[in-house]
């Protein structure tokens, strides 16, 4: 770029918004095609989680006009698997941790926030200099690495070419499973539902409708609104579902509290109940408009098989209609069942980079990586004739073109 560009540190959206009092509108810009986990309201829920300590580098060009932001958090372990860095690498965990987590935080996609009217070239360097700052606070804060996890591929061209040396540290991370609501038309979500049938072809349709028609002959009702007008309730099942993860009811509480405080109306709860009018399972929602992210799931144990695809599938995808979404992702979960009923899958990546003398796995390893997860895939759906899934496991060979 012709014109110098300086990097500050902020430790918090408060302090950034105070000194960018348009912080929102380059938001909303830089994260329209991202999605919602790394929209400014959901990077303002995790702010404040007890196992990080965040901070914010901006981007501002001599006039004081905003470039990019880089949300960087410190961590010094990972209770959730797949941000484990060792699992992913194969590498010692002490040779990982601490490690600056930059972008997105427990969003399950990722990106960079550059301002979109940035060549790609300008927006590398951008990109370039905030990565530059991430290390040095990574060294002040003793991490060993920073981690950028979930990157979608438009992204990781960007941080590929600010960082050539990301190519040999990037490994596969997860899928991320969407359905395209716009290919779907009717004036109420019902009728739009009808229209995803006929998408569908009968085969499947049929399946799907059996399963429908259970809930209903269950006497099964299903509601769907703000997560927080059903708080407790929502928590109890999160926490009755994700028992593994060692977080209690409050703890559960505590987030979702926390989740519906900064989202508002933009965190919706759907909420199934049995003939007895008792919760059985929920899931929340987080919506942007545009599109809406599957954030977690709850049920209490036991659930049948077509309750679990009506909580997880049918339900979100009605709502999704309803709230005029385009596109609604489910996340890494259930993946052959969610291609079968229409999703598309994404190959999201994770980028490791080293920080000082810190030791990271071999150049060698991130290929190794991806070549026995495209073999196991082949391996395990070898009787799917599904072809998402064939061109997936070709695309987890290759990261994609740099641009």
């Amino acid at each position: 770029m012709s014109a110098p560009v300086s990097i500050a540190q902020h430790e918090s959206i408060a302090e950034l918004r105070q000194g960018h009092p348009a912080l929102a509108d380059f938001w909303g810009l830089s994260a329209r095609a991202l999605g919602v986990t790394l929209s400014l309201p959901f990077v303002e829920s995790v702010e404040s989680s007890p196992r990080t300590v965040v901070r914010y580098l901006s981007a501002v060009d001599a006039e004081g006009r905003l470039l990019g932001v880089l949300p960087a958090y410190l961590t010094s372990d990972e209770a959730n698997p797949y941000y484990d860095l060792a699992a992913l690498t194969g590498a010692p965990a002490d040779g990982l941790y601490p490690s600056l987590l930059v972008g997105s935080r427990s969003g399950y996609r990722n990106g960079l926030l550059v301002d979109p009217a940035l060549s790609p070239t300008d927006a590398a360097e951008v990109a370039g200099l905030l990565l530059s700052a991430a290390r040095e606070h990574a060294v002040e804060a003793g991490a060993r690495t920073v981690t950028a996890a979930f990157v979608d591929s438009a992204s990781w061209a960007t941080l590929a070419r600010a960082e050539p040396h990301a190519v040999d540290t990037t490994y596969f991370a997860i899928v991320d499973l969407a359905l395209e609501l716009d290919r779907f038309h009717g004036e109420t979500p019902a009728l739009a539902e009808l229209d995803y049938h006929r998408w569908l072809g009968s085969d499947r349709s049929r399946k799907l409708r059996k399963q429908a028609a259970r809930i209903v002959a269950a006497g099964s009702t299903e509601t769907e609104g703000p997560l927080v007008d059903e708080l407790p309730v929502a928590a109890d099942l999160l926490a009755q579902h994700a028992d593994t993860l060692g977080l209690r009811p409050t703890d559960w509480l505590d987030y979702v509290s926390q989740l519906a405080r900064v989202m508002g109306d933009r965190a919706r709860l759907v909420l199934l109940r049995d003939a007895a009018d008792e919760p059985i399972a929920c899931v929340v929602l987080l919506t942007d408009g545009t599109s809406v992210h599957t954030r977690a799931y709850g049920a209490r144990p036991g659930l049948r098989g077509d309750e679990y695809f009506e909580v997880g599938y049918r339900a979100p995808m009605l709502a999704a209609f309803r709230l005029g979404a385009r596109r609604l992702h489910f996340g890494p979960e259930g993946c052959v069942p969610k291609l079968i009923r229409g999703a598309t899958p994404e190959p999201l990546w994770t980028t490791v980079l080293p920080v000082g003398r810190a030791p990271v796995p071999p150049p060698a390893a991130a290929a190794d990586q991806r070549l026995r997860t495209a073999d196991a895939w082949r391996d395990r759906y070898a009787r799917s004739a599904h072809r998402s899934m064939g061109e997936l496991i070709e695309r987890l060979h290759e990261l994609p073109p740099i641009t």
